[in-house]
């Protein structure tokens, strides 16, 4: 039997790691599993090529495993990630989505005319 394929797309700026722990009595909790959820949605390419988001494929067993760790729970529920049993184009589906998270690049609209980003940088007195 062929499992079923599912589709996350992704709006995040980076590729994220969601990683499952097992907690061990008196020590440290221990990795046990780390699911990859492709990023790079508003970063710019070598090409020049800024995509809106992105998609990664994974298994409904993976699905269940992402759902119980909290950052996947966030990023599901803050519209940074959307599931689907369907493949669509990434570009189309981000458009319906939470656009740039915090960690993405500022581009021109992000700043009104003329006036420079605020950074918190303190200017040397000479």
């Amino acid at each position: 039997m062929k499992a079923k394929k599912i589709y996350l797309y992704s709006t995040l700026s980076n590729d994220q790691s969601y990683t499952t722990y097992q907690h061990v009595d008196g020590g440290a909790p221990q990795p046990v599993n780390s699911i990859l959820v492709h990023g790079k949605a508003n970063i710019s390419t070598k090409q020049f090529v800024t995509p809106l988001g992105v998609v990664t494929e994974v298994t409904a067993e993976q699905l269940a495993e992402l759902r119980t760790n909290d950052v996947f729970k966030l990023h599901e529920n803050g519209g940074f990630i959307t599931v689907s049993e369907a493949k669509e184009d990434a570009e189309k589906v981000a458009t319906d989505m939470t656009g740039r998270d915090q960690s993405a690049p500022l581009v021109e609209l992000d700043f009104d005319e003329g006036e420079a980003p605020v950074t918190n940088v303190k200017n040397k007195k000479d």
